[in-house]
This record gives structure tokens, C-alpha cells and sequence, in this order.
């Protein structure tokens, strides 16, 4: 299952409670304009720009589909509330978004072994994937002491990521 990542869209399904009956969910719940959401980094909620669906059609499952730019926080907060009243219960969920998100990782993970070249010239990683094609990463490759460009030899790390 995809996970969230910063600034990248993002789905994922609800189920909404009977607020007759809290342990049964409503099949084709009504979903207005309002009813949904979302605060980023603890800010002030606003709707949300797709309106949440039932998906498949008639079915007990919602659909809600996150921009990229819902997505651009680092702590996203969704609640649903029916305000028509009265068919379904509350319901939030909070994400914490992460820059580089579980898919990210394993997909660099896997190009960097030993699917990885330093190009002298120009200080520049060069990272290819299965099937050969490039991949790019953006940093200057710099010696282990982030002071001298990576000359060929020794440890490497990028200059950006030095604390």
C-alpha cells in the first residue's frame, strides 16, 4: 500500500459509522461540499479540494484524494464531519508526512547497489536502474571531510547532507 509522502498527492479509503448505529458503516453515505477538511501543520481547516467519493459506486467506501499542495506539510490533519447531520459519525485522521516515503527508500535502496558511478569531472553521482537507464540525484559528491571535492578515491558523501 502507497504511503504519504511531502507534496505528492495521496488516497485512501474511510469507512463512516452509522450515527445510529456506530458499529455498522453506511453504504452510500451522502457527502457534501464542507463535509471534509484538512488542516496542515496544525493550521486553520479548510475544505478540501476534491470532495470525497464512494468508490465502487453504492458501496461503504470513501474515496479521499490529497493534491500535492494539501500534501505539502509536514503534519496533515483530515476531519469529516456531516453537516447536513446526523447520517454518519465523525471521523479524523492524521498523517505525518515525510519527505522521502517507504517506496522512496526502497527504490534508492535497491539503485544503490552497486548501481552507482562518480563522475570525476563534474563531482557529479551518477545512479542507473535496472535496466540501465539514469536516474538522477541532485548534490556535489564531496571526500568524507565535506571540505575537498570527491577526487576519485577515498569515502564520498554529498555536501548537503552535512550537518
Amino acid at each position: 500500500m502507497p504511503t504519504a509522502k511531502f507534496n505528492d498527492s495521496f488516497v485512501f479509503a474511510v469507512f463512516l459509522s452509522s450515527s445510529s448505529l456506530p458499529t455498522v458503516f453506511v453504504a452510500n453515505p451522502t457527502i457534501a461540499e464542507g463535509d471534509f477538511q484538512i488542516s496542515k501543520d496544525f493550521g486553520p481547516f479548510v475544505n478540501l479540494t476534491n470532495i470525497p467519493t464512494v468508490s465502487p459506486a453504492g458501496s461503504d467506501q470513501v474515496r479521499v484524494s490529497l493534491t500535492a499542495l494539501e500534501m505539502n506539510a509536514d503534519v496533515v490533519v483530515v476531519r469529516a464531519i456531516d453537516v447536513a447531520g446526523g447520517e454518519w459519525d465523525e471521523f479524523v485522521r492524521d498523517l505525518s508526512v515525510p519527505i522521502a516515503n517507504d517506496e522512496d527508500l526502497e527504490l534508492i535502496r535497491k539503485l544503490l547497489q552497486n548501481k552507482q558511478l562518480v563522475n570525476v569531472a563534474t563531482n557529479q553521482m551518477e545512479v542507473y536502474d535496472d535496466n540501465g537507464g539514469s536516474v538522477e540525484l541532485s548534490g556535489d559528491i564531496w571526500k568524507d571531510d565535506g571540505v575537498a571535492p570527491w577526487d576519485g578515491a577515498g569515502p564520498i558523501v554529498r555536501r548537503d547532507k552535512l550537518d
